[in-house]
């Protein structure tokens, strides 16, 4: 059976064995590049703190991982990619499908999607980006050069520049309200004139105190005097104002010696305080007193009749020099207690004042704290903006991709092609040929026709193309 077909069979194996070193040497090899990146926690996977309240939030692995993947996968940065490097650089033959820019990079965008594989690794933070090409060189181009496009192009994704301008703003405002307080501050101080607190409470509290001591001294000798004037006034009644026989001595050189002492004594006293005294007053009025009395006892001189008694005239000038130092007491006790009075105002404007001192210090340190936290933020922000532009926020490249010497595709050499294609040349015939026979329908052996006829074969004759 096989040897009527030998022809065919032979013919199959040496078209096989033919065609696999023409196979093997015109089609174009495939050579593969890949880089491994490697990602961690970085300041764009965190929400940025604005307000004194709120907590990071972070994201979870897995959520980057599918992030990263999908830039790396975008349509648009491998069009970028096909423009920046050239499709004709990339697929050399792709002018053979067509001409028209337009065309070529659609063409270009399946057969890159077809070569481009990117895998994330199971329960690790890697990602792996191979690319396969028939030029090694070309394969490990693409593959650097899309890792660098990924990374640029996730700064601009994951890029968010209203946290740093509202920071920027906040930090601003709080200045502003920092320059506004400080002057208001020094604004009030000046106004008022306060500025050592418990130096200027200490002062005022000591003066009003003296001026409360000096008042209630000063009433209690007023009424030490009132009853001595009451003691007086009572023995001056029990007193006659003459006596029946003169005195030999004339009592007006007593008062003239009295008068000199009073003189004197008010000499010594502005010598000391000044005319409106207390004390000073209260000697003039006594001098006032003596030089009546002088008057009226050169009236009774004149009249050469009953001599003045001097028991009662002593009496008299006491009643009156008491009288005099009470009334210069309560005119001081008068201005003792209004200047207690303006003391104890003095005080509550000073703890008024005071309090809204406190409350313009509370405000401009409140105000501070605010500025110098939004500052740190400010600067936290900004670094993190610094890094993520420079591209050191979370990805590394822990190998990048190089040129391979050996393709993937064909990986064994020709002669392990020519003997598959020996052996499948010749099970192929063999095969053709077992199903040709077993399909063909006429009697092509004196065996199988007395099988099939069930009658002996007497004779063949054999047949001659």
């Amino acid at each position: 059976m096989f040897f009527k077909h030998k022809y065919m069979i032979i013919s199959i194996f040496c078209l096989a064995v033919i065609l696999t070193p023409l196979v093997y040497y015109f089609l174009p090899a495939k050579y593969e590049a890949s880089s491994t990146l490697m990602f961690r926690y970085g300041q764009e996977y965190q929400s940025p703190m604005v307000s004194g309240e709120q907590t990071p939030v972070r994201v979870g692995l897995q959520e980057i991982l599918h992030s990263e993947l999908a830039i790396l996968s975008s349509t648009d940065l491998k069009e970028r990619l096909l423009k920046s490097l050239g499709i004709e650089n990339i697929y050399p033959k792709l002018r053979a499908f067509s001409d028209e820019p337009v065309k070529q990079l659609e063409y270009a965008k399946v057969f890159f999607e077809r070569d481009l594989h990117v895998q994330a690794g199971r329960n690790s933070n890697l990602i792996t980006v191979t690319f396969q090409n028939a030029d090694p060189g070309t394969a490990a181009k693409v593959v650097n050069s899309l890792v660098a496009a990924y990374i640029a192009r996730r700064v601009e994704i994951l890029h968010d520049s209203r946290p740093l301008q509202l920071l920027d703003k906040k930090v601003a405002e709080y200045l502003d309200r920092l320059k506004r307080s400080e002057g208001e501050l020094q604004a009030f101080k000046q106004q008022h004139q306060v500025f050592a607190f418990d130096e200027q409470r200490d002062m005022l509290l000591k003066e009003r105190m003296n001026l409360e001591t000096t008042a209630r001294t000063t009433q209690s000798l007023v009424k030490e005097l009132r009853q001595k004037l009451s003691t007086l006034e009572s023995q001056l009644k029990g007193v006659a104002a003459s006596l029946p026989v003169a005195s030999e001595n004339d009592p007006r050189n007593e008062l003239e010696m009295q008068l000199v002492t009073l003189q004197r004594r008010e000499q010594e006293l502005l010598s000391k305080y000044k005319e409106n005294n207390v004390f000073v007053t209260s000697v003039r009025n006594e001098i006032q007193v003596v030089k009546g009395f002088i008057e009226k006892q050169k009236q009774t001189a004149a009249r050469g009749r009953s001599a003045v008694n001097t028991l009662y005239q002593d009496l008299q000038k006491e009643i009156i020099s008491t009288k005099a130092e009470v009334s210069s007491l309560e005119v001081r006790s008068k201005e003792l207690e209004a200047q207690v009075t303006l003391a104890d105002k003095r005080i509550q404007e000073f703890d008024q004042q005071e309090r809204t001192a406190r409350d313009l210090q509370r405000t401009l340190t409140a105000n501070e704290q605010m500025y110098q936290l939004y500052q740190k933020r400010f600067e936290e922000a900004r670094v993190s903006e610094d890094m993520s532009q420079d591209k050191m926020a979370s990805v590394n490249v822990i190998e990048q991709a190089s040129a391979s010497e050996l393709p993937i595709w064909p990986t064994k050499g020709v002669s392990f092609y020519l003997a598959l294609a020996a052996f499948l040349g010749i099970g192929g015939g063999l095969t053709l040929a077992f199903s040709l026979e077993f399909i063909n329908q006429g009697l092509s052996s004196p065996q199988k026709t007395e099988q099939c006829l069930n009658i002996p074969v007497l004779t063949t004759i054999p047949y001659k193309a």
